[in-house]
């Protein structure tokens, strides 16, 4: 018994992290244990509960991981054994022979989605009837919370991507990972807000999920038409998140603008800008070396490097500026995704990504010429350990 729950403990911290399942069988959206508890004191489940909530929630994992070992039979039955043995060089498929049986496994993780669905339901039902006194108002808000948050969650695990926009942007996680979401002030725009986007996650999730598995096959199958449409239904999706987005992130700037003054409004808004793009606003090779000098050198060094990076972050700055309202832009008003690869030959957004490849071909040079002009004041040893550094 202690060895299964020992096994059990290792399975939900990885959950936390990245879901006890791999996500290429798309077991998903999975209750992470932070919403699990979350969602448990919301309905005010009492301490005295905890070790059954704790027993709940083990058995959903353990049947999640059931659940993977189902799917991986069930692609190995559509070919994917076979897939692997050709790409290793150890079998032979003929093309036409190898893109059906790509096709094949990936409408095999389909069928994974009505157990994952019943799992959530079972675990939400099972947890809300330990509630002596369950006030539905609660109960009803407390599952758009969970629903919201692990769906918009599961998004946001693509957010390296560098077609992501905030598809899976949720400013009441913001919120709280920046220690606003107790201000008295800020209640309203909170329960408004969760309202409305608990709705539209409700009615979008199941469509997101699909357009993951109808935009993989569709690039397998070179289908440009189905990637058009699978691209238009997720911006479509997009607006509308976008559009309670940006009312939210204007709504709290106005209450800190008014509250703590100009400069926390305008914080929250840099602040924004960066979780619709992490992509965008991650460390580059730049701040990456920098970093190396302000720890490892003398004063003079540091000095010059700090000179150097004055001038690199406002350009930088205002090229992503630029890149963002672009992306943006060619969302809302064209109805395109730049990056995705179905636009390579589209004549209608020709425009749009030849601005695209400019913005990534400055920020590409910016990069470069500085990384370049802080390595010049490093020794031939702190450049390779700096670049050591920047990679680890």
């Amino acid at each position: 018994m202690r060895t299964m729950v020992s096994i059990l403990a290792c399975l939900i911290t990885t959950a936390v992290a990245a879901g006890p399942v791999s996500p290429e069988h798309l077991i998903d959206p999975f209750v992470t244990r932070s919403a699990y508890e979350a969602y448990c004191r919301q309905i005010e489940i009492g301490e005295d509960e905890d070790q059954i909530t704790r027993m709940l929630y083990e058995d959903y994992v353990q049947q999640l991981v059931d659940l993977q070992t189902e799917s991986e039979r069930r692609a190995t039955e559509a070919g994917a054994d076979r897939l692997a043995a050709a790409y290793e060089g150890r079998g032979f498929m003929g093309s036409e022979e190898l893109r059906e049986t790509r096709i094949a496994v990936q409408r095999s993780y389909t069928k994974n989605w009505s157990d994952t669905d019943r799992l959530f339901e079972e675990l939400v039902e099972s947890t809300a009837a330990m509630v002596p006194a369950p006030d539905p108002a609660r109960l009803d808000r407390a599952l758009g919370d969970l629903r919201r948050r692990i769906v918009l969650e599961s998004i946001r695990r693509n957010g390296q991507d560098r077609t992501y926009a905030g598809d899976g942007l949720d400013v009441i996680e913001l919120l709280r990972t920046e220690e606003l979401d107790g201000l008295p002030s800020l209640q309203d725009v909170i329960v408004q807000y969760a309202t409305r986007v608990n709705g539209h996650v409700e009615s979008a999730a199941s469509a997101e999920r699909s357009a993951l598995i109808e935009a993989r096959i569709a690039r397998i199958g070179r289908d440009n038409e189905t990637s058009m449409s699978v691209m238009r239904g997720r911006i479509d999706r997009w607006r509308v998140l976008h559009g309670l987005n940006e009312w939210a992130i204007e709504s709290v700037a106005y209450v800190l603008g008014t509250e703590r003054g100009p400069a926390f409004a305008d914080a929250w808004r840099v602040r924004t800008r960066a979780e619709y793009f992490p992509w965008l606003h991650k460390k580059d090779q730049a701040d990456l070396i920098f970093d190396w000098i302000s720890a490892n050198t003398d004063e003079a060094v540091r000095t010059r490097a700090q000179a150097i990076m004055d001038s690199y972050l406002p350009r930088r700055d205002q090229l992503r500026r630029e890149f963002e309202t672009l992306l943006l832009l060619a969302r809302s008003d064209h109805g395109f995704i730049l990056g995705e690869r179905v636009l390579e030959s589209d004549p209608d957004s020709a425009e749009l990504r030849a601005s695209h490849l400019r913005l990534t071909g400055e920020l590409s040079l910016l990069e470069s010429r500085t990384v370049e002009q802080l390595e010049a004041g490093l020794t031939s040893g702190q450049r390779a350990a700096a670049r050591r550094s920047s990679v680890d």
